[in-house]
């Protein structure tokens, strides 16, 4: 598009009739406000919200009392905006302030009336909440006991935030002074509860006293919060209420929305003071969209919670696949049976047909070298690869006592014992080939598996045989081993 193209598009971008004007100090950008907020509160919500001041920067001098000057923020000149954003700093709700025309769009109680603009605010913000309860935070320009306990009576949304002293309704009589916590030291704290209202109240000390309010956590249990001391000259750790801890991780979303559209933010210059509203509009949008993106995409970077995935394909199996070949190899490991990355390929393979599941990058379905080689890597904490000392150490720990000992007490333990639980009886025909043998064997071993409870001494089937085993609980403990190193044998397809 050229330039002359886009400021003539530019030059004649309405969003009302102006003759339509009804009294709204934003009726000029309404319409696109509305269908904005409207596709916000589409979104899937989180569970926690923070309430907090947006601005829309704005210095010209056509806005007239619209524009607003906020000494603590970035931008400091500008259009006034209530917002609730998530803690991922996603935009749910917005309402831009406009004096006593702020609310023309939401109704109150006699009661919320009384309360002030500030918590008229949150009210408005949280009426709008779908899914409750909820938990809301915002600071001490919202926040009163009365607000705190309206929200979980009236809502059910319970909330968190910092409160001036002159809010306290007499709370602060109960509470130490400044002083009386800076001699305690940094770290001290207070706390005031009240059952019936279901209100905590905290004043603590770091740097300076704060006094926090909630109605869903206290002080309890305390934390430790690393700070760096002038007096020692190094980091030492302090006691910290769980209420601070609730809001510092929680009431920041405003501001991370804040942040993440001044990264992109869209700039240009214009006359018409609702541009600057409309553009930041498109903003929220981006930046909603870029974050629904960053939880709903199945690509592997860094995602909301800040973990980090690696990037690349997906493995051949699942992690949780993964680590029962790992359980198995480890058991037959430990009865002297290692697998080196052949027999893992091997394996991987009789895996892949049994589940019927053809792999075609694969050639006959089993896994490369370089697959055994990563999946080594993947779990070199639990696995590594078999070589002659494996073998050797485990089989030099069977010393000729130890089999004497074995045999010794086996001959006492199935004495009296039907041959048809004995692991090596098989009462079909009698068996040649090593290949039925071994099937023999382990369709046996089940049988004499399904009798023996390996938690208990008693048998599962026939009082008979509980006589002659009763006494064998070490053994029993051996059976449980072999029940699984068998349950390997036929996991593994060997």
């Amino acid at each position: 598009m050229s330039l002359k193209r886009y400021e003539q598009i530019r030059q004649f971008l309405h969003f009302v009739d102006n003759s339509q004007q009804n009294g709204d100090r934003y009726f000029k950008v309404r319409p696109i406000l509305k269908a904005v907020r409207r596709n916000c509160l589409k979104i899937e919500e989180e569970h926690r919200y923070s309430i907090d001041e947006m601005m829309v920067p704005y210095k010209g001098t056509r806005a007239g009392n619209r524009r607003q000057y906020l000494a603590k923020k970035p931008k400091k000149w500008g259009f006034k905006m209530f917002v609730r954003a998530g803690v991922s700093g996603c935009v749910y709700d917005f309402v831009p302030y406009a004096g006593e025309d702020t609310f023309r769009y939401h109704s109150f109680t006699e009661h919320e009336n009384t309360l002030g603009v500030g918590a008229q605010v949150v009210i408005a913000l949280c009426q709008s909440i779908k899914h409750k309860p909820a938990i809301v935070y915002f600071d001490n320009f919202f926040s009163s006991l009365e607000l705190i306990n309206l929200l979980r009576g009236e809502y059910g949304i319970f909330s968190l935030g910092t409160i001036r002293a002159n809010r306290l309704r007499g709370c602060q009589e109960k509470l130490p002074s400044d002083k009386d916590l800076l001699k305690k030291g940094r770290g001290s704290s207070k706390q005031v509860v009240c059952n019936k209202n279901k209100l905590s109240v905290v004043k603590w000390h770091d740097n300076k006293s704060v006094i926090l309010a909630g109605s869903y956590v206290d002080s309890f249990p305390m934390e430790t919060i690393t700070r760096y001391s002038k007096e020692t000259k190094s980091k030492i750790d302090i006691p910290c209420p769980q209420i601070v801890k609730h809001y510092n991780s929680h009431m920041g979303g405003v501001d991370l929305c804040d942040m993440l559209i001044s990264l992109y933010r869209t700039n240009y210059k214009t006359k018409r003071w609702y541009m600057a509203l409309f553009s930041q509009v498109l903003d929220i949008c981006v930046n909603d969209a870029w974050i629904m993106y960053r939880k709903d995409s199945a690509r592997k970077f860094r995602n909301i919670n800040c973990t980090q995935e690696k990037a690349g394909n997906p493995t051949l199996f699942s992690k949780d696949e993964e680590m029962a070949f790992i359980k198995y190899i480890q058991i037959l490991s430990n009865w002297g049976f290692p697998l080196d990355s052949t027999d893992l390929r091997v394996f991987a393979q009789k895996y892949l047909n049994k589940l019927g599941k053809t792999v075609y990058s694969l050639k006959d379905n089993m896994p490369g070298v370089d697959w055994a080689r990563n999946f080594m890597i993947r779990h070199k904490a639990e696995i590594s690869n078999r070589n002659a000392s494996n073998i050797t150490s485990v089989r030099a720990k069977i010393s000729p006592a130890i089999i004497d000992e074995f045999f010794s007490h086996y001959d006492n333990t199935i004495e009296g014992v039907s041959p048809d639980c004995i692991i090596n009886y098989y009462p079909a025909s009698v068996l040649t080939s090593e290949a039925a043998v071994t099937a023999g064997l382990i369709s046996k071993m089940d049988m004499l598996f399904d009798s023996v409870n390996s938690d208990s001494s008693d048998l599962r089937r026939g009082k008979i045989h509980a006589t002659n085993l009763k006494e064998t609980t070490p053994h029993l403990q051996l059976f449980k081993e072999m029940k699984l190193f068998f349950n390997s044998l036929k996991f593994l397809g060997l």
